[in-house]
């Protein structure tokens, strides 16, 4: 993983915060987690049933290190949603298939379709929420305000036939195109316009205007984004919301069905391998990038560390084992 994903993934305090709000970005990071996902093994030594099944099994009884065959099960299902190619784009999709098209890290969401049954596609909108401030503190003094998600939520749109749903795509990305360009009378509140707000419930809004064309059951001109949502585009000081790699998590644990407790160690155990993969190219990074160089290297291995030690006590916390993590 290059710099600027870790950047995205860690949040490094000594430096910048990451303001990429590419597509491509959260790609790539969905791509490096479905990678990490598919190398998962299951420990045969715990047995756990699903807690949609069972609500009272608890997922404390397989330590942080280790993973149960069903936790690998649910795991690999959310990898191949976070890159399974969407429809249009030429992919067969099955009964139960999830696939987000297109992420949206300019709005802080991705539009998540679900194959419900062989008729009918769910299209929803999954976006980080829960906006904290934290301040990052870099080598030259400077004090740089910025925002992590704490949380996330879901918004369904719509139940689409699949004879409608090809064509969402193409009515969704011309709603967006129109809206992107709405000036003066066109974004004002007062009238109800669409606007052009950089909020997830801007996109739940043209993805309800893009079903209304397609169903033609309303005018689709009465539909207006709702509040409630946090603005990510740019904000005092000029700084965009770091939201790829916040997108990307929330797609992932809202995929999970046995609570937050196997997201959490997951997350664990993906940074434990991007220390340890860190760590590994430092021995022989250090030889050319002389003293400062080596001085920055050491900062970020240590925050790395940081990271998983505040994660995994949060876990002790929680009650679960995490004297095998490694």
């Amino acid at each position: 993983m290059d710099e600027q994903l870790l950047n995205c993934v860690f949040r490094f305090k000594h430096k910048a915060p990451s303001d990429n709000q590419e597509a491509a970005t959260c790609v790539a990071l969905a791509t490096y987690v479905a990678a990490f996902i598919a190398d998962l093994q299951p420990t045969e030594a715990y047995e756990l049933p699903c807690g949609r099944v069972e609500p009272l099994a608890d997922d404390r009884v397989v330590p942080a290190s280790a993973f149960a065959a069903h936790e690998v099960q649910v795991l690999k299902k959310v990898g191949e949603c976070l890159v399974r190619a969407s429809p249009r784009r030429g992919a067969k999709s099955g009964i139960g298939d999830v696939w987000c098209d297109p992420w949206l890290p300019k709005y802080g969401c991705a539009v998540q379709r679900t194959q419900l049954n062989a008729v009918t596609v769910r299209i929803e909108v999954v976006f980080a929420d829960g906006w904290e401030q934290t301040l990052h503190f870099v080598p030259s003094g400077e004090c740089i305000h910025s925002a992590v998600a704490t949380t996330h939520h879901v918004v369904h749109c719509a139940d689409l036939d699949m004879e409608l749903a090809v064509k969402f795509s193409v009515a969704f990305d011309s709603e967006l195109r129109n809206a992107q360009t709405s000036k003066g009378s066109k974004r004002s509140a007062a009238r109800n316009e669409l606007g052009h707000q950089k909020t997830p419930q801007f996109i739940a809004a043209v993805v309800r205007r893009a079903v209304t064309l397609l169903t033609k059951e309303a005018n689709s001109v009465g539909i207006a984004p709702r509040g409630g949502t946090t603005d990510v585009g740019l904000h005092t000081g000029g700084q965009a919301r770091d939201t790829c790699w916040a997108i990307v998590q929330a797609v992932i644990e809202c995929n999970l069905c046995c609570g937050p407790g196997l997201f959490r160690k997951t997350m664990i155990a993906m940074k434990l391998k991007l220390l340890y993969a860190a760590v590994t190219n430092a021995k022989s990074t250090f030889i050319c990038i002389g003293v400062k160089g080596g001085c920055a290297l050491v900062d970020d291995l240590f925050y790395m560390l940081q990271v998983i030690i505040i994660g995994t006590a949060e876990l002790v916390k929680c009650g679960y084992k995490v004297s095998m993590l490694e």
